[in-house]
């Protein structure tokens, strides 16, 4: 499980789990660590997980998801 308060405060461990969800989608979609849609993926799962959104699989189903909107894929 993530760190006590999700809503504010990123714990080391936190930051280890993002960072491994961040790493992962980025493998699987081919994003480069250093780009604009690394740097877009990254803010959008500290967002999801400072609104609450705790578990591993849905945070990285929530990015996904947000990689594959038709917008996303068009620009």
């Amino acid at each position: 499980m993530f760190g006590q308060d999700s809503s504010q405060i990123l714990y080391p461990e936190d930051i280890d789990r993002l960072c491994a969800i961040f790493d992962a989608v980025c493998d699987r979609y081919r994003i480069l660590p250093d780009s604009e849609a690394a740097l877009d993926l990254a803010a959008d799962l500290v967002r999801l997980f400072q609104s609450g959104m705790a578990g591993e699989t849905a945070l990285r189903i929530a990015a996904e998801a947000r990689l594959t909107e038709p917008y996303r894929l068009a620009g």
